[in-house]
């Protein structure tokens, strides 16, 4: 299942040390943070092929603590590839990845670019009829488990309840149709 992640993950090497080779040297190498082995794979081939290029991750909201790859263990820091700063979605994460870990220098405190429509909307009106339900969205990760967990944990706080709606919303890449058919 996972041989494709492998070989994306493989081939980063090779696309570094080409472009480095083609005389192409960026100031600096910009990449959604997620802690995925391609990205571990690219900032290790960015540090050797273009010494200089910064690699920065930027995260775009992942907060499970099940999410193993975003945090290093005290003693892979120095080992392991890891970006020269990554920049997160405010102070909330940068306290989780700190405190699970990643070397605060690294760690530069930003916001939440892919949600800045929600800035620029002037406030809604009432959104729900009086006595009408609260809707409660649960919006998935990409991961299958996390997903089924998180819909589950939002039915025992909320399900049930005549006062809520639950709107599940999977992620785009999420099969849709196998986390539904895991909860009630």
């Amino acid at each position: 299942e996972m041989r494709r992640a492998q070989v994306d993950a493989l081939s980063m090497g090779a696309l570094m040390a080409r472009l480095a080779a083609g005389g192409v040297r960026p100031g600096r190498i910009v990449f959604p943070f997620e802690g995925h082995a391609w990205e571990q794979a690219l900032t290790d081939a960015a540090h050797r092929h273009m010494p200089g290029t910064r690699v920065i991750g930027y995260d775009n909201v992942n907060f499970s603590r099940l999410a193993l790859s975003l945090y290093p263990a005290r003693a892979e820091v120095g080992l392991r590839p890891l970006p020269d700063r990554v920049v997160t979605n405010g102070p909330a994460f940068t306290r989780i990845l700190t405190g699970e870990g990643f070397p605060a220098g690294a760690v530069h405190t930003g916001c939440a670019l892919r949600h800045g429509d929600l800035w620029e909307r002037p406030a809604p009106g009432a959104s729900r009829a009086p006595g009408s339900p609260f809707r409660v969205l649960a919006a998935t990760s990409i991961d299958f488990g996390q997903s089924v967990e998180l819909i589950e944990k939002a039915m025992a706080a909320f399900g049930g309840d005549a006062r809520y709606e639950i709107e599940i919303k999977c992620h785009p890449a999420a099969d849709s149709p196998r986390v539904r058919s895991q909860v009630r």
